[in-house]
C-alpha cells in the first residue's frame, strides 16, 4: 500500500489536507501475519481487497484516539479513496453531536452496509464473528476472492457497529476484534506476472531458515489459494 495506494496523488491529497498521519510498523509483532519475502526492487502487483488482514489496518481516530472506522486489509487507491472520505463525512457529524458519537458511529456503518446490499443477517454473523462467514460469502459470490473482499469490507464496517468509538490503547492491546484469530498472508505478484521462485520464502526463512521453493512458472492465484486454505 505505501508503493501504491498511499502514494496516489488524490490519496495524498486527502490525507494530507484533512488527517494527522501515522502508522505503526507490524513487523515481529505475534499477532500480525505473515509476508511473503520478496527483492526489493521488485515492482508492486495487483492485490485483492482485504488480503493480508492482520498484516495491515487502516484505522481511523478522533484526537482523543478514539476508532470511529476502520478498514483491515490491502485497500486499492480508488478503495482507499472510499474508505477516506466515509471517514472525513462521518467525523463531521460526531463533531457535531459529540455527546452523541457512539450512535452516530454505529448508525452510520449500519447504513453503510445495507447501501452496499448486505441484509441483516451477514450484518449480525459479521459481529459475531462467525467462522461461516467467509464460506457463505464466498459461495455466495461463486469466487473465493470475491468472498475474501466482501469479508473484509464487511467485517471492517461491523467492527465499528460493535465497538464504536474503541479506544486506541485497547485495540493495540488486542486486534483480533478486528482481524479476528486467524493468521494470513500478504502476498502479491509482480505486475508483470511473474512470481519469482524465492517469493515463497517468509522473512522467517530470508534469514537463514531452510525452505522448499516454489517453481517460476507456477500460478501465482493458486498460491495466494493455498495458503487461504492454511488459515
Amino acid at each position: 500500500m505505501r508503493t501504491v495506494s498511499f502514494s496516489d496523488n488524490k490519496v495524498r491529497l486527502l490525507l494530507n489536507n484533512e488527517f494527522i498521519n501515522t502508522f505503526t510498523n507490524t513487523t515481529g509483532d505475534p499477532t500480525a501475519g505473515q509476508s511473503i519475502w520478496h527483492d526489493p526492487d521488485d515492482l508492486a502487483g495487483n492485490c485483492t481487497r482485504g488480503v493480508g488482514s492482520q498484516n495491515v489496518q487502516t484505522i481511523f481516530m478522533t484526537p482523543e484516539g478514539k476508532i470511529f472506522h476502520a478498514a483491515k486489509g490491502y485497500l486499492s487507491a480508488e478503495d482507499l479513496l472510499a474508505e477516506i472520505s466515509f471517514a472525513k463525512d462521518l467525523f463531521t457529524e460526531i463533531e457535531k453531536s459529540p455527546g452523541a458519537a457512539n450512535e452516530i458511529v454505529k448508525q452510520a456503518h449500519q447504513d453503510r452496509l445495507e447501501e452496499l446490499g448486505y441484509d441483516e443477517e451477514q450484518i449480525e454473523a459479521a459481529q459475531s464473528n462467525s467462522p461461516f462467514l467467509l464460506t457463505k460469502l464466498s459461495g455466495e459470490s461463486g469466487d473465493l476472492f470475491s468472498g475474501k473482499t466482501r469479508q473484509a469490507e464487511l467485517t471492517s464496517n461491523a467492527f465499528s457497529i460493535k465497538n464504536p468509538m474503541m479506544d486506541y490503547r485497547k485495540f493495540e492491546k488486542d486486534p483480533a476484534v478486528l482481524v479476528g484469530k486467524g493468521k494470513t498472508a500478504f502476498v502479491s505478484t509482480r505486475s508483470d506476472g511473474v512470481t519469482p521462485a524465492k517469493r515463497s520464502k517468509n522473512q522467517d526463512n530470508h534469514q537463514g531458515a531452510s525452505a522448499s521453493t516454489m517453481d517460476p512458472s507456477d500460478d501465482p492465484t493458486e498460491l495466494i489459494k493455498k495458503l487461504l486454505e492454511k488459515q
